[in-house]
Order: C-alpha cells, then sequence, then structure tokens
C-alpha cells in the first residue's frame, strides 16, 4: 500500500495526542474506576486541560500526578483554587519546580485538604519537600513514599493519619526533617529510621505509637530533636490525653546522639533508670522525661 509519508501534509497530527491507552499504560487499569480520582485526572487532562499536552510532552505525568493529588484531597473544597489552571502546573498554588520544570516541592499547609494521599506521589522523583501539615487527610501513608530519595523535608503532621509508619521511610536518607506529629499512627517506629543518618528532626508526638526504641534508634547520628511525647486536648469537660505509649528503657546507647538538644518522651511507659550518659550530651538543653515509670533520681 502507500506509505505513510504520502499523508497530506496540512493534516493536524493525532499520533502524538495524549490518549486513554498511555494513562492507563502508566497508571494502570485504576483510571477506568467510574467517579474515582484517577478517572476525574484522566477526564481533566484529557478532555479539560486547555494545554491539551501530547503523549511527547515531558511533563505530562508530573501534571496528572498533580490533578490526581487535587481529586484524591477534595480539591473542590481547597482554601486555595489556583490548581487545575492553564498556567504551567509550576505555577499552581503550593508546588515550586527546579528550573528544569520538575516538580520540587509542594507546600500546602492549612489547605483544608480531606481525603488521602495518592500513593503515585512518587512519580514525582526529585521532590526534596512535601508539606501537607494541618489538614483532614486520612488513611496510611503510602509505603511508595520510599521511592522519594530525594525528600529533606516531610510534614504530614494535624492530620487523620493512621495505620503503621512505612518502614520504607528509612530510605529517604536526606530528610533533615520528619514531622508526624498529632495523627493516629500506631505500632512501632520502625528500625529503619536509625538508617537516616542525615536526620536532625523528628516530631512523633501524639500519635498511638507503643514499641520500646530500637537499638538502630541510636544510629540516627544526626538527631537534635526527638519528640514523642503525649499531648493534650482540652474539650469542654475534660483534657483527653492523647499518647503514645512507647515503652521499654533508654538505653546507654543514648550517649552517641552527641548533637541531640532536645529529647521530650513525657507521658509515655518507660522504666528504669535514666542512663548517665545522657548527662554528656553537651549540647543538650531541653529534657522532659515526665510522666513515665522511671526509677531513680534526676
Amino acid at each position: 500500500g502507500p506509505s505513510q509519508s504520502a499523508k497530506p501534509s496540512f493534516e493536524p497530527s493525532v499520533e502524538d495526542a495524549l490518549t486513554l491507552e498511555d494513562l492507563e499504560g502508566i497508571f494502570g487499569d485504576k483510571v477506568y474506576e467510574a467517579n474515582s480520582s484517577y478517572a476525574m485526572a484522566m477526564n481533566w487532562i484529557l478532555n479539560e486541560d486547555s494545554r491539551q499536552l501530547k503523549r511527547t510532552s515531558p511533563n505530562f505525568v508530573q501534571r496528572f500526578v498533580l490533578a490526581l493529588l487535587y481529586h484524591s484531597t477534595g480539591g473542590d473544597g481547597w482554601k486555595r483554587t489556583r490548581f487545575l489552571t492553564v498556567d504551567h502546573e509550576c505555577e499552581w498554588y503550593g508546588i515550586s519546580c527546579y528550573r528544569n520544570d520538575s516538580v520540587q516541592s509542594i507546600s500546602m499547609s492549612q489547605n483544608t485538604m480531606i481525603g488521602s494521599i495518592p500513593s503515585e506521589l512518587s512519580m514525582l522523583p526529585l521532590l526534596q519537600k512535601i508539606d501537607v501539615s494541618r489538614n483532614e487527610i486520612r488513611g496510611t501513608m503510602p509505603t511508595t513514599i520510599g521511592g522519594l530519595t530525594s525528600l529533606n523535608d516531610l510534614r504530614f503532621d494535624f492530620n487523620l493519619f493512621s495505620g503503621p509508619l512505612p518502614s520504607e521511610i528509612g530510605r529517604l536518607v536526606h530528610l533533615t526533617t520528619l514531622s508526624l506529629s498529632n495523627n493516629s499512627f500506631t505500632g512501632a517506629i520502625p528500625t529503619h529510621f536509625g538508617d537516616l543518618t542525615n536526620l536532625e528532626k523528628l516530631y512523633l508526638t501524639g500519635n498511638k505509637l507503643n514499641s520500646s526504641l530500637s537499638t538502630e534508634f541510636y544510629d540516627m547520628a544526626s538527631l537534635s530533636e526527638f519528640h514523642c511525647g503525649g499531648h493534650q486536648v482540652s474539650t469542654e469537660d475534660r483534657r483527653v490525653f492523647l499518647s503514645n505509649r512507647l515503652l521499654g528503657t533508654i538505653s546507654t546507647l543514648i550517649g552517641r546522639l552527641t548533637r541531640l538538644e532536645v529529647f521530650k518522651i513525657a507521658q509515655n511507659s518507660f522504666w528504669g533508670s535514666i542512663p548517665s550518659e545522657i548527662w554528656e550530651l553537651t549540647n543538650l538543653v531541653n529534657l522532659d522525661v515526665s510522666r513515665n515509670g522511671f526509677s531513680g533520681s534526676i
């Protein structure tokens, strides 16, 4: 038959138009689930987005993932609405990008977000910061977050997250701040957190954690602040303690954490004596071990 090149040149090329199949190839058959956040993001990028990206557009994956974030967290009810606009996604609210237009950070604190975080956020591989603190996001923390190995700042505090802390967080070796306070995380502080040798600030206050501190915990050599106390909420008739229930003893290995400035573990269930090594930590300025079961004197 006639070769393809015989096609009239004035015909617009549909060959590189972005299609449902392209999206399915990357995001799987979730894009077909009726009324799901995936279907809504797909409909937006294929039919409503006036940019009409092509399959050759280098940013179609990241634009889709951000549309998915919007539809997964109740974007129509967000406090700030400059999102899913005709602009490049780097211009949208809360998004900042590198010079090459890949997403560098998502900062959406106090944005009346609900719903849950889609696991596909891990398809923004160069992300350095995610701050979705002080929203009403539910569900578990996606284990895929461990793929975002450029992250140095992760803030999920003051939300409604539940379930275990994923051990995959231990892959985020560039993290300097991890703030997960005031959620309902349960279980243990994963031993893999010991791999976070650049972590400086770890905030876990006001969750429902109940385990001992593993030996690996003391491998976080850069740790300067550890906040893991209970936390008090006043209602009209009473004060409620939302509390972690960490238990066991504090190891003499705490002497390794030479950069420690703040160590707050009040309102847990630790016991035993406080190791003398703690007094050799010359940077320690704020120590709160009250309301535990420690014995001996301080």
